[in-house]
């Protein structure tokens, strides 16, 4: 054999020896975990969000916020770094039990309720409900008034060790969100609730941005907001079936009767959210409407315009 080939067949033998002793040689977990994070994202809505010209009451009921469960122990061979075949008469090695590392990711998905996390954070940790809620609210800046809806947000850190830890380290992360992106501490509370409301009406992180910037120009022009998530979420359409007349509830979370934003956040964001609702994209449209089908955001100018988005993707008869 050349010594050419004879160099190729060590590193061929290098290289699998290396990739055996690799955490990826049994555990896929760091590459799929990141493709199981965007397929959640993008399947959080099956519903139609927008502003709502037809009025909130036909929407019926909305489902969001798919459950998800952190990824169970992946058997993995042990490694093959010895060509010694096992003595005759003994067992082979045991296969090794490699757990997924835990993130905040893991804990906390954007848009659903904090009662949600709570419970995750909770049964993952073999806690009670109340004392991760407890450690929650301690850890809450003024601004959030002693309520954690909307005050958590995921990270792709290592999950501490304790539950307790965990729910503090949950709301680091949204307040670190709010710092890394220069949101003045006095406007915390605004962002974080138009954050909430951007997880729920276009998960799409790419979308975000121009519905900010659809919100913010109907409350620079005083216009209602007419959202429907907010309406769902104190009506808790997404979990019962609500009449029209249930949809009519008087309440500041219903953008239909009310003006401004709703008084808190609606469920949980992520920094792309903060992201956007910081920083929305240049535009003066004042309408939106998202294809139930494709997902795709419509945007407008006009009523009008907005209204022949509506027949297009098939929410209002021409």
């Amino acid at each position: 054999m050349s010594t050419a080939h004879q160099a190729l067949r060590d590193l061929e033998r290098s290289g699998a020896a290396t990739f055996d002793a690799t955490r990826l040689a049994g555990d896929l977990s760091p590459v799929t975990r990141r493709v199981r994070r965007h397929r959640a994202t993008r399947a959080g809505v099956g519903s139609v969000a927008g502003l709502a010209v037809l009025g909130a009451g036909t929407y019926g009921v909305l489902r969001w916020g798919p459950d998800r469960t952190v990824a169970p122990a992946v058997t993995s061979p042990a490694p093959s770094g010895s060509a010694e075949p096992a003595p005759t008469g003994e067992p082979s090695p045991s296969p090794s039990v490699t757990a997924p590392e835990l993130t905040a990711a893991d804990l906390v998905i954007p848009g659903e309720r904090i009662e949600h996390t709570i419970a995750r954070i909770a049964e993952t940790y073999g806690a009670s409900e109340t004392s991760v809620r407890e450690a929650m609210v301690l850890a809450l800046p003024p601004e959030a008034n002693g309520e954690p809806e909307g005050w958590v947000a995921p990270g792709d850190y290592p999950a501490p060790a304790t539950a307790q830890e965990a729910a503090g380290m949950l709301v680091a992360s949204q307040l670190h969100n709010l710092q890394s992106m220069g949101v003045a501490r006095e406007d915390w509370l605004r962002t974080v609730t138009l954050a909430s409301i951007l997880a729920k009406e276009v998960p799409d992180p790419y979308d975000q941005p121009a519905v900010s910037r659809v919100i913010w120009d109907r409350l620079d022009a005083g216009m209602m907001l007419e959202l429907e998530s907010p309406l769902i979420y104190i009506t808790r359409a997404d979990e019962r079936t609500v009449s029209d007349d249930g949809f009519a509830v008087d309440s500041p979370y219903n953008t239909f009767m009310y003006e401004g934003l709703p008084p808190g956040p609606i469920g949980a964001s992520d920094l792309g959210a903060i992201d956007s609702a910081a920083h929305p994209s240049e535009g003066a449209q004042l309408y939106f409407v998202r294809d139930p089908q494709s997902d795709a955001v419509l945007l407008a100018d006009t009523f009008e315009e907005h209204r022949e988005n509506l027949i297009e993707v098939g929410l209002l008869d021409e």
